[in-house]
């Protein structure tokens, strides 16, 4: 039972971070955006 458990939590751990990539993204993806709009106001 201590395999299976360890499995799950590093799945868990990986779908954490693969959430959090992508989260990052899309961060990234507005903030170039709201520069390029700004820029392109001034």
């Amino acid at each position: 039972m201590k395999a299976g458990t360890k499995r799950s939590t590093k799945h868990t751990l990986l779908e954490i971070a693969g959430l959090y990539r992508a989260f990052v993204d899309i961060v990234w993806i507005f903030l170039y955006s709201l520069l390029y709009l700004i820029g392109r106001h001034s």
